[in-house]
């Protein structure tokens, strides 16, 4: 039976649904709290009318996806991770960062206080970023430095002058020799550091390295003096001096490890310290500032590489 338009409890009754389609049905107790939302009834009459929406806002397409798992199983940090970021460019922008104030800061404080103990990240590097910058130009200035004053010297100590020639081969001798003091024994210590858990980086390693050859600049060029005994007092001198420096920037790194194995290397890591230092100044004194005077026109002799 139709009740009365003017119903005295205010309602007006629908033809068409006692339920006010646009109110949402009472939230029930299932943990999933879903919603429905009926269609209106101008579709209910449609013959292609839609089902109703449902939204569960505990779906797992509504929550945030788990991170990404990496390559290696664990966490980005492991050793392979390390090595192969060195390949990106990302990795050496910041170190190349600097300016000409700071390269020149850099080369008079490397000199200045080669002697003080972490010299190199306090008073070089001021809390800074290590820079590849420095050390590259550096070692390059250096590579024409010993190849023009080892054949200057050669000249100085030929009998017949105007039988010399240039050698040419002492600038890629040079170049192998510096290059490889520069980079692939940093990198050889950065493999050895790395396997021992000493917290020093690569790029660490090179810059140390690197102004580590700044007292050579200055040596290479009274070389030329041909006096030999001279030339061997120079060379040493600035071979102290740099290994000095690099001692100094090395001991407290390796010998604050608390570990037993690192107390045990720490003695044969600095040796080998030692050792490449000598076998540098051999290797620079030997094979670019070793003349034999003689007859004929063998004026130089040298130790190849």
């Amino acid at each position: 039976m139709m009740s009365n338009a003017n119903d005295p409890d205010g309602e007006t009754f629908d033809p068409f649904n006692n339920a006010d389609p646009f109110q949402s049905a009472p939230p029930s107790n299932n943990n999933n709290m879903t919603s429905t939302i009926p269609p209106s009834t101008s579709m209910m009459d449609d013959s292609s009318s839609f089902a109703p929406i449902t939204v569960n806002t505990n779906s797992p397409l509504q929550q945030s996806p788990p991170a990404a798992a990496t390559p290696s199983g664990g966490e980005n940090t492991t050793f392979f991770s390390k090595l192969f970021s060195c390949l990106t460019v990302e990795a050496y922008r910041d170190h190349f960062d600097v300016t000409t104030a700071d390269i020149q800061h850099r080369i008079v404080t490397s000199l200045r206080h080669f002697n003080d103990m972490d010299g190199m990240k306090e008073v070089v590097l001021q809390g800074k970023n290590p820079d590849a910058y420095g050390p590259f130009w550096i070692s390059t200035t250096l590579v024409f430095f010993v190849a023009v004053t080892s054949n200057m010297s050669a000249y100085l100590h030929a009998e017949e002058k105007d039988a010399f020639e240039y050698d040419v081969s002492h600038l890629f001798r040079a170049m192998t020799l510096l290059y490889a003091y520069t980079y692939l024994l940093p990198l050889l210590y950065y493999f050895i550091f790395n396997c021992l858990s000493f917290q020093m980086t690569f790029m660490d390693l090179v810059c140390l390295y690197g102004y580590s050859l700044v007292p050579y600049c200055p040596v290479t060029l009274l070389c030329i003096v041909p006096d030999n005994f001279l030339v061997w007092f120079l060379l040493i001198g600035a071979t102290v001096v740099s290994l000095i420096f690099v001692l100094r920037n090395v001991v407290g790194v390796v010998m604050r490890g608390e570990d037993v194995r690192q107390k045990q290397i720490a003695g044969p890591v600095l040796c080998s310290i030692i050792g490449c230092h000598v076998v540098f100044l051999l290797i620079l004194k030997l094979g670019f500032y070793h003349h034999v005077k003689g007859g004929g026109d063998e004026v130089h002799e040298s130790v190849g590489l």
